[in-house]
């Protein structure tokens, strides 16, 4: 009787522990078809192309973004290899995307990911092409099969926008190099992204000797708490409007400046800060020395309204004594 009464105990028991792990593993399964719409909503909504593929190159699922591009419907690219996918008529034998592949898959096989960006002439787009490995999970199963994540780009913008940027630089990096100004472009770690000529001519360095220097081996250290506050300020896109600093040469002069501070952004993040000053050293020797003979003429104005006040009281006190002469007489 008591077995009996204890196997029943242990059922019950085991019954328990089944309901408790049948409700975690639905918590589970609800968390992982969470994960994934949340996945695909996010994937979906990115104008890259997005793919999944196997070990074998063949694309497993793939983003909305097939769509978009006008390449096939989303619901037919399982199966497809990326070239079929972006080329579905091409027979060139020299195309860049088939020629790139059995590359990327090797270094895939070897956990490494790999990158081509060219102009597609089928779809008269600039493209970047970017296979990389999956992550696994400690059991190494893959994820929906998968061997690889393949991120298709339409850089043709960006290019654009990089040649106008390049053209631009050259443009006004001759106008920065030939200014009489100092010019500096310091990096958020506080290196020299640039400085021109006048800049390198004050300081006494070459562009080599600027390329391991940082922003702070050139202040003065009067300057340094002062810069150091400024530099953050301007990093967290505050503006300091008007700035004198006193900058140390390479042989250890002093030079006065004065001038402008800016933040550089990249896509609305700060990344640098760029200065355009003047050597003012000779006015502030000039202020400092009128300065010298402002207060030479206020001590000898003082001394001077001094004998004058002196030469009052003694005109006024021999007149006194003459008055008091006179009426003794």
């Amino acid at each position: 009787m008591d077995d009996e009464k204890k196997t029943r105990e242990q059922l019950m028991a085991e019954l328990v522990d089944l309901r408790v792990a049948e409700s975690d593993i639905r918590k589970l399964f609800e968390l992982v078809v969470r994960a994934k719409q949340e996945w695909e909503a996010v994937a979906d909504s990115i104008s890259d192309i997005i793919c999944l593929i196997d070990d074998k190159g063949l694309i497993v699922r793939a983003n909305l973004a097939v769509e978009k591009w006008n390449l096939c419907n989303v619901k037919e690219v399982k199966g497809m290899s990326v070239h079929e996918l972006l080329h579905d008529t091409c027979n060139d034998r020299d195309c860049y995307l088939a020629s790139f592949w059995p590359h990327a898959m090797e270094a895939l096989s070897s956990g490494r990911g790999s990158e081509i960006e060219g102009e597609d002439k089928i779809l008269n787009v600039h493209l970047s092409v970017k296979p990389l490995p999956m992550s696994y999970n400690s059991d190494k199963h893959m994820v929906e099969n998968a061997f690889a994540v393949v991120i298709i780009e339409d850089i043709t913008e960006r290019n654009k926008a990089l040649s106008a940027l390049k053209s631009s630089e050259e443009k006004y990096r001759d106008l920065f190099e030939n200014a009489n100004d100092l010019i500096q472009s310091v990096a958020a770690d506080s290196s020299f992204l640039y400085v021109n000529r006048a800049w390198r001519e004050a300081l006494g360095y070459d562009e080599e000797e600027v390329a391991r220097l940082s922003f702070t081996d050139i202040i003065h250290p009067d300057d340094m708490p002062r810069c150091i506050d400024a530099f953050k300020c301007l990093m967290a896109g505050e503006e300091i409007g008007k700035f004198e600093v006193t900058f140390i040469t390479k042989n250890g002069l002093a030079i006065e400046l004065e001038g402008s501070v800016n933040c550089q952004y990249k896509d609305g993040r700060p990344i640098g800060t760029r200065g355009i000053f003047r050597d003012i050293t000779k006015r502030k020797e000039l202020e400092n020395e009128l300065k010298k003979k402002i207060d030479e003429l206020e001590r000898f104005h003082k001394v001077v309204v001094g004998r004058e006040m002196r030469m009052k009281e003694l005109k006024n006190r021999i007149k006194e004594l003459e008055d008091e002469l006179g009426k003794g007489q």
